[in-house]
């Protein structure tokens, strides 16, 4: 057998081993945790006056778009992960500056390359995952590499500080995810419709700013790139009394 031979051989099982990026199997971490309280006064900025909504996590959407790299990046796959069990609260003010809100979701409760949440997000998510390979990607992201679900099993949103006017409002927001407080400004699109007040905007996030190496086989040649777009949108209907 030739060198050149050997080598398509070494390539073609290597690829079939991971189908697609990050799809290693291992056993799921069993989370048991109770999810820590949304809010301690001692922590957050929100005046007394604010209004406390707790959020219908029906209206809380995230979603992650994770994608391939290296120069073999056409042999993976861009993955699409969705949060559910979305815990949320807002302390809306009629002074902008003075509202605030917190959301908390288990990483337990991540789920990736759901096929319904992939046709819909465009043609970089084109490209089918099969079962198997979506289980073997979700148990590598809960594994202790990435984030790591049985010592850290909660991913904590707060927006600390907004200012502006809608419908184009700034917003300081500090992301703990494994354990790790990274705190970043972001614009937030405020607008209101039919009563509700809807809440929507993308940010970029680094996974290496957090602690987390992006997975790669093959020296690089196939790898998770490092930076995650994040979009969300979350709505609620405010009931404002006296303040």
């Amino acid at each position: 057998m030739s060198l050149q031979l050997s080598f398509r051989t070494f390539l073609f099982t290597s690829l079939v081993q991971v189908c697609i990026v990050g799809c290693t199997t291992a056993p799921t971490p069993q989370v048991q945790r109770e999810p820590p309280p949304l809010f301690t006064e001692a922590e957050l900025p929100f005046p007394k006056t604010a209004q406390t909504i707790n959020l219908d996590p029906r209206s809380i959407h995230i979603a992650l778009r994770v994608y391939a790299g290296g120069h073999l990046a056409k042999f993976g796959h861009n993955h699409l992960i969705t949060a559910t069990q979305v815990r949320g609260i807002v302390k809306l003010h009629p002074d902008m500056t003075k509202t605030g809100f917190t959301l908390i979701f288990p990483v337990s409760g991540l789920v990736v390359d759901q096929p319904t949440a992939r046709t819909i997000a465009g043609p970089d998510f084109a490209k089918a995952v099969s079962e198997k390979d979506r289980q073997g990607t979700r148990a590598n992201m809960l594994g202790s590499k990435v984030l790591d679900a049985e010592n850290y099993p909660f991913i904590e949103v707060t927006a600390l500080q907004l200012s502006g006017k809608p419908p184009n409002v700034s917003a300081e927001i500090a992301i703990i995810i494994k354990g790790v407080k990274q705190r970043l400004t972001t614009p937030i699109t405020l607008r209101q419709s039919n009563g509700e007040i809807i809440a929507s905007g993308h940010l970029k996030l680094s996974q290496q700013a957090f602690g987390i190496t992006p997975f790669s086989i093959l020296g690089g040649a196939i790898a998770v790139q490092d930076g995650i777009d994040v979009g969300y949108r979350l709505s609620f209907q405010p009931q404002y009394g006296e303040d």
